[in-house]
């Protein structure tokens, strides 16, 4: 392709100056009546806040064992200290101790 068949497939793409673009309309749009407000909400996902962080609830599903508790005692274990240290090239590396 020659270099003016190039620039004017670009140009197309590019608008007139001054030129008013819509980004939002239909459902995104701001201007949406109560009725369809109503709508969405009831075809909305609802999510519920986990108890667990993602790390253990992955844990618990995968493994079926809680990373913080004690499988003997069945006792949480609470946090006693947070190591961080770099490596050879200069990263920090955190290491947490139970």
């Amino acid at each position: 392709m020659d270099i003016d068949k190039f620039v004017q497939q670009i140009l197309i793409h590019l608008p007139p100056k001054n030129f008013k673009m819509i980004n939002r309309f239909g459902f995104c749009g701001r201007n949406i009546t109560t009725k369809l407000k109503d709508t969405i909400k009831k075809f909305k996902k609802r999510f519920s806040k986990s108890e667990y962080s993602f790390l253990v609830k992955q844990s618990i599903d995968t493994f079926d064992v809680h990373p913080f508790m004690c499988p003997y005692c069945k006792i949480m274990m609470d946090i006693q200290e947070i190591y961080v240290s770099a490596d050879w090239y200069g990263r920090t590396i955190h290491k947490i101790y139970f």
